[in-house]
C-alpha cells in the first residue's frame, strides 16, 4: 500500500484509500469537459470519453476504462459542470509538468480506483465538490491538492 497526502483547504469530502491497482484499458485521448452539454454526448466517447450515465445522482455519468497520457496536457480536466459524474479505473501517466485529473467549478464529482503516475498533480480540485476513493497517485509532486475560493 502506498500512503497518499491529504492538503485540503477547502470544505469537501475527499476520502483516499490507496490500493496497488487500477484496472483500466483502452487508449484515449486525454479528455476535457467544458461544461453539462458536453457529458450528454454519451454516445460518442472517443470525444469525450463519456462511457455511460445520465447525470443524475442514482446513475451519473461515468468516465470509466481509459489509458491516457498526460504527457502534454492534462488527462481529464472537467470544469463548470452541476451534473454528477464518476471517473474511474483510468490509468493516467504523465511527467510533472502536467496534472492527471483537474476539476474545476463542479458540484458533483468523484474519482475511483484510478492509478495516477509521474503527474504534477494526482487530482487538482478547484472550487469543486470531490469525492476521491481507492486511487493509486505516485511518482509525482502532489497527490491530492484542493482549493475552495467560495
Amino acid at each position: 500500500m502506498i500512503i497518499a497526502i491529504l492538503m485540503t483547504t477547502a470544505v469537501f469530502a475527499v476520502l483516499v484509500a490507496v490500493p496497488m491497482n487500477a484496472s483500466a484499458g483502452t487508449i484515449h485521448a486525454p479528455i476535457e469537459i467544458s461544461s453539462d452539454a458536453n457529458f450528454a454526448d454519451a454516445g460518442n466517447p472517443l470525444s469525450y470519453g463519456v462511457t455511460g450515465g445520465s447525470g443524475t445522482e442514482s446513475d451519473p455519468y461515468i468516465i470509466s476504462g481509459w489509458n491516457i497520457s498526460s504527457s502534454t496536457t492534462t488527462g481529464i480536466y472537467i470544469q463548470y459542470a452541476s451534473v454528477y459524474f464518476t471517473i474511474e479505473n483510468c490509468n493516467i501517466t504523465g511527467d510533472s509538468s502536467q496534472n492527471a485529473i483537474v476539476l474545476n467549478s463542479n458540484s458533483h464529482g468523484k474519482v475511483l480506483n484510478c492509478s495516477l503516475t509521474g503527474n504534477s498533480y494526482g487530482v487538482y480540485s478547484y472550487d469543486s465538490r470531490t469525492e476521491v476513493l481507492n486511487c493509486t497517485i505516485s511518482g509525482g509532486n502532489t497527490g491530492i491538492y484542493s482549493y475552495n475560493d467560495c
